[in-house]
């Protein structure tokens, strides 16, 4: 089951995510439909790699009345009109909190900020489960109310764990949050795992990649 955000301005939000190939008289569709159905646009950010066919991404924020009861409408009438674009969409509600898998390793305070920040309400997201190759954070988690799962990693028998965390994912989370999980997950995880993986990484220092960014920077001083 998910779960509504306690926040009532979200009741009627709406969130839409559209990606794919570029073309003359996209915005304009997805525009016109949204307004045809009493949709008012509060945000709406995109972006094109390049004008002539390059890679679109737009994600528009709106308000509809009565939202959960017109979404099946609003998204059969977007993929019909956008049918002759090779493009995707996705449509959700932001009162529906995503359900949220953490991968976490021996460092834990990533992990922990994630869990203080959505017990305090400051992440509109309902953490699942955590899912660790160490059993050293299941206390800390368990006091949250999620439950932990323990899998031991083998490079030999990588497969095996990756099919038990796959078995964990599947149809019971809207995304995969690696909160210093220091493990590379397969191609075949990556395929099979059918929704969207972030990581929280500290090596945002693009000259010094890998382990250690802010001690390299340091030397080169």
């Amino acid at each position: 089951m998910v779960q509504a955000a306690s926040d009532p301005s979200l009741q009627d939000v709406g969130r839409l995510i559209v990606q794919g190939t570029d073309s003359p008289g996209l915005v304009a569709a997805i525009s016109g439909t949204l307004a045809e159905h009493g949709a008012n646009i509060a945000s709406l950010d995109q972006h094109t790699s390049d004008p002539s066919g390059g890679r679109f991404f737009q994600r528009t924020v709106f308000t509809l009345d009565s939202l959960s009861a017109h979404a099946p409408q609003l998204r059969e009438a977007l993929e019909k009109k956008l049918e002759g674009f090779d493009v995707q969409l996705r449509l959700t509600e932001a009162r529906r909190l995503k359900r949220v898998a953490v991968f976490a390793s021996k460092t834990d305070h990533c992990l922990l900020d994630l869990l203080w920040r959505q017990r305090r309400g400051d992440l509109d997201v309902n953490i699942t489960m955590v899912i660790s190759n160490h059993p050293d954070h299941s206390e800390d988690v368990r006091a949250f109310g999620i439950p932990y799962f323990y899998i031991p990693v083998d490079k030999d028998r990588r497969e095996e764990a990756e099919a038990r965390h796959l078995e964990l994912l599947r149809d019971n989370v809207d995304l995969v949050v690696l909160a210093r999980y220091m493990q590379i997950l397969s191609e075949r995880f990556i395929e099979e795992v059918g929704v969207p993986v972030i990581n929280i990484h500290h090596s945002f220092l693009l000259a010094f990649i890998g382990a250690g960014p802010y001690r390299k920077a340091k030397e080169r001083e």
